[in-house]
């Protein structure tokens, strides 16, 4: 490297000191591959090839060398702790090399307490000594102090057998140099030089490339030991670097006797396939330019191979002693660390984790494969996780206690912490998780497990003596056996009466005159009575608790059971008595009091944000209404998301404030054009980094405060090269293409990637009557592109199968077009007879739902899951669609949408759908459920938060099925009827008299789908059936009529789009004499003003100011539910498929009505 170079690489080693805030070590260099530094402006010099020192200066000048400390000033106290022990007294000092000239060169070593500079010792090259350290040296600094010129070289420095010069020699390997920090080998020449103090390289290496590699030039790492049965490895490649200068990490395969070769640029991420039978890789860079770059992170599938230099961590661990069970927690048993990318990565070499979170950002890792254990009943648990943990890491040891009824309860103790704690009687299992926080490094961790036994700090027995319990009573008399209290009681029935422990009274508002036990807040007390009695006899002991002047509260305990009461903080006393009743004998045993101090246990959860207790699951979900979620989102997706949650906009400039405020449960970005009302126009996407730097801050902030981030790229395949750079930023990203997901994966270098079609909001599109009838055609509303030739061809031969039976066109630029503008969107001539204008966004119903179908012409045709938002949104509105051909419609549609390039296939479509009204209405409506059932944006939206961890209800409301029975045909035929209904959430009361043999019925259906009820005791118990009903909805079954098995579903589903009271059937199937007959077909998808009981489901409140009797009698005659909506009720009839009144006797085939 000559000099012009020597100087640029001094300006910009300056600069990056500076920028790193290490001003004071802008004078100071490392000597290549050792811990000592010397002065950049002095005149020494080191040869690296044979490791010796030039000195040019005057003969009484003076310079230094300094061990690990950046200034020669020795009067300062040193930053770094020696790793001598000092205690001792006497340091053996062995100082051995080879001078030339006029040259003296002594091993300086200066003393200090922990306050202040004390002496110093000088050794002189190739003499030995042993000095003594004073009592009270906390402290000592290593120098060379080098007088005068020539030339030296040191072989040893040692101090009680451990030397600190290091013959840099040792780090040469087959012509490479050693970083031993890193295990890392570099060329060992001046065209590549690392500098430690900035832990980067100057290269200077235009012609050629430079090496590095891990582990030396023969090391492997072998896959069956690192990575086995891995398909891909997860890479990720970070760092700095100047302009000129290329960095590229190799990954080279072993297969048997091949390799094959892997490169990845500097600050990219990838997913490489690994390669079959592949038994071990090597990893190296190759390095070539002129300038500065810099290594952060190599990051194989968890494994850091070039982490920051790891950190001393202090190792004085505290211990409990003789602990029962002791888990380790590694790599091996803690699961899926190797997940999580830059945030938590492993390094063998030092092995150490490195922690790379920021502000609120957390990590919950489970541990596996470790001896479980049940805490016992009544057992303290002195648990202590520990290990080495660095100061700006928060380490802690979650618990999680599994109770009854799928109960939970949450301990975490931090790391190097000893707490107590006394687990719930009723526990089940135990669990243990890491959780992780901050930045920095942890390794060593074990958890110590002690099961101490209950102290108990008191204990009472009481007396049974007759004398200590004091009667009024005749009828009640007590005497002694052996070591017991018989008491014999001839109270009548229904009669209690009171027996006092050693207080002559039973007036229990007065404070006992003698003291049993003093009570202590900090302490709970166990009462355990044993007794044997008549079963005639009742007895219930009684704790009266009194502060110092009056009675604060009164308690039961219980009989042959330990009953453990934590007094009200007020009690300073107690009284005991026995309440008595019944005629009999009862025997007192024993019966004793154990006073034991409260475990306050400190282990209480410290929850860095709302996602981490979402992901306890230990609160109820909340509605997915509930969510907040952040968005920038163009018009389309932005209406259509914000009927399912609260969505909250914000500007460029003023996204802190707002989200802030508004706190969000997530982040989510889509590709947009415009964004938030046109606010991030060209600041989402590949625009350059200014156009870009406010949603940069914005993920940043997300980042620091726990937020979750997603990503949605709708315009995948098309824009994926667009938009891949901003999707590396996200937490999470969806894809409308699923075929485009193994190349988000490959590019990402993660997993966190799914596919998210398009979907349809119910509350916009749905079947609900638009116009009274629809036009008997086929309608296309969208653009014509002459430039796209395969679109066109696909477009013209819909236009002209569908301009057959009937086409009408609504041209999006109708505007120019009309005027001759914009030729290539310009329709053909023939099709301009049929183009009826153009429709705005708040039109869409007049093409979805004013004629009874659509078309849809994709450009993308081979995407398993990327098409038009224009057929999920038709379909929920009850319009067929026609379509050129599409692989993902085909997978999702088929039988549905009709698809095909193919014009005769297209023609028939359009007349079956045109012509055969049969056809139409059954498409029509597999078409609405299929929608509702599997692609609406509340689903999509369940999707993308259960990824993110965040615990929320979606499901549909639970029904309850009412119906009445006469008899067991009627009971029976009422359950097959519930059973064939595919609707989950549901359950059936049946109302039944007491017909012969009942009671067996209600044996065998009482369970917790099914109930049977006596009428007559529901309708005297329960004034209103909200009393009786706790669903959201109800519906009644006439035994008379048939319920196909989609009849609750399709009811139910309609809540997707309607918040109507009663959603049902006005127009219906009838059985009239064994023909089927359709009532009032033009009531389907309306609002009516009354409905059959039996054919509708009601939200129960509707009938809260009803009375149930007067409710039972109209389901009984099954009289219209009529008037309530001149109280605002809501009245919506639907469909008339899978219902048939009076269908019970039907022996006809009802699979064309059962769709």
């Amino acid at each position: 490297m000559d000099s012009l170079e020597q100087k640029l690489f001094d300006i910009k080693r300056k600069k990056i000191l500076i920028k790193q805030n290490k001003i004071n070590q802008i004078p100071y260099k490392y000597i290549e591959n050792s811990d000592w530094l010397m002065r950049v402006t002095d005149n020494i010099f080191f040869n690296k090839k044979d490791n010796t020192f030039i000195v040019d200066q005057a003969r009484d000048e003076k310079t230094f060398l300094s061990y690990k400390e950046a200034n020669f000033d020795y009067s300062i106290l040193p930053n770094s702790k020696s790793e001598l022990n000092l205690n001792k007294g006497t340091l053996k000092v062995n100082f051995i090399g080879e001078v030339e000239g006029d040259l003296e060169v002594f091993l300086q070593i200066d003393e200090y307490t922990k306050n202040e500079h004390y002496r110093t010792h000088f050794i002189k090259l190739n003499e030995n000594n042993e000095i003594n350290l004073d009592s009270k040296i906390y402290n000592i600094r290593l120098a060379i102090s080098i007088k005068g010129a020539g030339k030296f070289k040191i072989n040893e420095a040692s101090i009680d057998g451990s030397n600190f010069w290091i013959d840099s020699s040792m780090n040469i390997k087959e012509n490479y140099s050693y970083i031993p920090e890193y295990n890392w080998y570099y060329s060992n020449n001046d065209k590549i030089v690392y500098d430690k103090v900035i832990s980067g390289f100057f290269i200077s290496s235009v012609d050629q490339t430079e090496s590095l590699i891990y582990g030396g030039p023969s090391f492997k790492t072998e896959l069956d030991h690192e990575h086995k049965n891995v398909e891909n490895h997860y890479v990720e490649f970070y760092g700095k670097k100047d302009k000129d200068v290329k960095v590229e990490l190799l990954i080279l395969y072993t297969i048997n006797s091949t390799t094959k070769k892997v490169s990845i640029s500097l600050n990219e991420s990838r997913t490489i396939e690994v390669p079959k039978n592949a038994n071990s890789y090597k990893i190296y860079l190759e390095v070539q330019g002129k300038g500065f770059f810099k290594i952060e992170d190599i990051i194989i599938s968890g494994f850091n191979y070039w982490p920051s230099k790891s950190e001393d961590i202090e190792e004085d661990l505290i211990s409990i002693e003789n602990p029962n069970n002791i888990i380790n927690l590694n790599q091996q048993n803690i699961k899926n660390w190797n997940q999580h990318g830059l945030k938590l990565s492993y390094n063998k070499w030092n092995q150490q984790f490195k922690v790379n979170l920021k502000g609120k950002q957390f990590l919950s890792l489970s541990i596996n494969e470790y001896e479980k254990f049940i805490p016992a009943k009544g057992k303290i648990y002195e648990i202590l996780p520990k290990g080495k943990v660095s100061e700006k890491v928060k380490l802690s040891l979650g618990i999680i206690a599994k109770l009854p009824d799928n109960n939970k309860k949450v301990y975490q103790i931090p790391f190097n912490f000893i707490k107590f704690i006394q687990f719930p009687e009723t526990i089940l299992d135990i669990d243990f998780y890491l959780k992780v926080e901050g930045n920095g490094y942890f390794s060593g961790l074990t958890v110590e497990i002690k099961e101490n036994p209950e102290e108990v700090t008191s204990e009472v027995i009481l007396s049974l003596e007759k004398e200590d319990w004091f009667t009024n009573l005749n009828q009640v008399t007590l005497r002694n056996t052996e070591d017991s209290l018989v008491i014999q009681s001839k109270l009548d029935s229904g009669v209690n009466k009171y027996i006092s422990y050693r207080e002559s009274n039973n007036t229990f508002n007065i404070p006992p005159t003698l003291s049993i036990l003093n009570i202590n807040p900090n302490s709970s007390y166990e009462f355990n009575i044993r007794v044997t009695k008549d079963d005639t006899v009742q007895l219930i002991p009684m704790i009266v608790g009194y502060s110092e002047d009056e009675k604060i509260e009164v308690q039961q305990i219980k009989v042959n059971a330990k009953t453990i009461i934590k007094p009200h903080p007020g009690i300073t006393s107690i009284r005991i008595a026995l309440r008595l009743g019944g005629k009999g004998e009862c025997i007192i045993n024993s019966f004793t009091i154990k006073e034991k101090p409260i475990i306050t246990s400190k282990a209480i959860p410290s929850y860095a944000n709302k996602l981490e207790v979402e992901k306890t699951q230990i609160v109820e979900p909340k509605p997915i209404s509930e969510i907040r979620m952040a968005v920038i989102f163009d018009e389309f997706t932005e209406s259509c998301f914000k009927h399912e949650c609260k969505v909250i906009k914000f500007s460029p400039d003023n996204w802190m404030e707002v989200l802030t405020r508004e706190q969000p449960d997530l982040l989510m970005v889509e590709s947009a054009w415009k964004g938030n009302d046109g606010t991030w126009e060209r600041r989402v996407g590949s625009y350059g980094e200014e156009n870009n730097r406010p949603l940069f801050e914005l993920i940043d902030w997300c980042n620091e405060n726990g937020i979750p981030t997603v990503f949605w790229n709708k315009e995948d395949p098309i824009h994926f090269e667009r938009f891949i750079n901003i999707a590396k930023l996200f937490d999470y990203v969806f894809t409308t293409d699923e075929n485009t997901v193994p190349k988000y994966i490959e590019r990402l270098g993660h997993t966190r990637v799914g596919a998210m079609p398009f979907a349809a909001q119910p509350k916009i599109h749905n079947p609900i009557k638009f116009v009274d009838e629809r036009e008997e055609k086929a309608c296309f509303a969208g653009s014509y592109y002459s430039h796209h030739k395969e679109r066109s061809i696909d477009m013209e031969a819909l236009l002209d199968a569908a301009s057959e039976f009937g086409l009408d066109i609504f041209d999006r630029n109708y505007e120019k077009t009309s005027k001759g503008l914009m030729p290539n969107h310009t329709f053909p001539d023939r099709f301009k007879p049929f183009i009826k204008g153009s429709l705005r966004y708040y039109e869409i119903d007049k093409a979805y739902k004013g004629y009874k179908v659509t078309m849809n012409v994709n450009t993308v045709k081979l995407s398993d899951t990327m098409f038009s938002r224009r057929v999920y949104e038709s379909l929920a509105c009850g319009t067929p669609v026609v379509s050129n051909y599409s692989k993902g419609i085909v997978n999702m549609f088929n039988g549905i949408v009709f698809s095909s390039d193919k014009y005769e296939e297209l023609k028939t479509y359009f007349r079956d759908l045109l012509k055969n009204e049969e056809i139409y209405k059954r498409i029509s409506h597999l078409g609405i459920r299929e929608v509702l059932n599997k692609h609406t944006y509340k689903l999509r939206l369940f999707n993308i938060v259960s990824k993110l961890g965040i615990s929320v209800n979606a499901s549909l409301p639970e029904v309850t099925v009412i119906g009445i029975a006469d008899n067991s045909d009627d009971l029976e035929y009422l359950i097959e009827q519930f059973n064939r209904q595919s609707y989950k959430n549901k359950k059936l009361f049946i109302l039944v008299d007491t017909f012969t043999n009942y009671d067996k019925y209600y044996k065998l259906y009482n369970n917790d789908q099914i109930q049977l009820y006596i009428k007559d005791y529901v309708i005297d118990k329960y004034p209103n059936i909200v009393e009786w009903v706790d669903t959201e909805f109800i519906s009644f079954f006439s035994k008379d009529d048939f319920y196909g098995k989609n009849y609750l579903h399709d009811l139910v589903n309609a809540t997707n789009y309607t918040n109507a009271d009663f959603i049902g059937k006005k127009s219906y199937c009838e059985n009239l004499e064994g023909k089927i007959v359709v009532n009032q077909e033009e009531s389907e998808y309306e609002f009516v003003t009354e409905l059959e009981p039996a054919n509708c489901i009601v939200r129960t409140t509707v009938f809260s100011k009803e009375s149930f009797r007067q409710l039972y009698s109209k389901l009984l005659k099954n009289e219209l539910f009529t008037g309530y909506y001149k109280q605002g009720r809501q009245l919506l009839s639907v469909d008339n498929f899978n219902y048939i009144k009076n269908g019970r006797n039907y022996t006809g085939d009802t699979n064309e009505l059962e769709i």
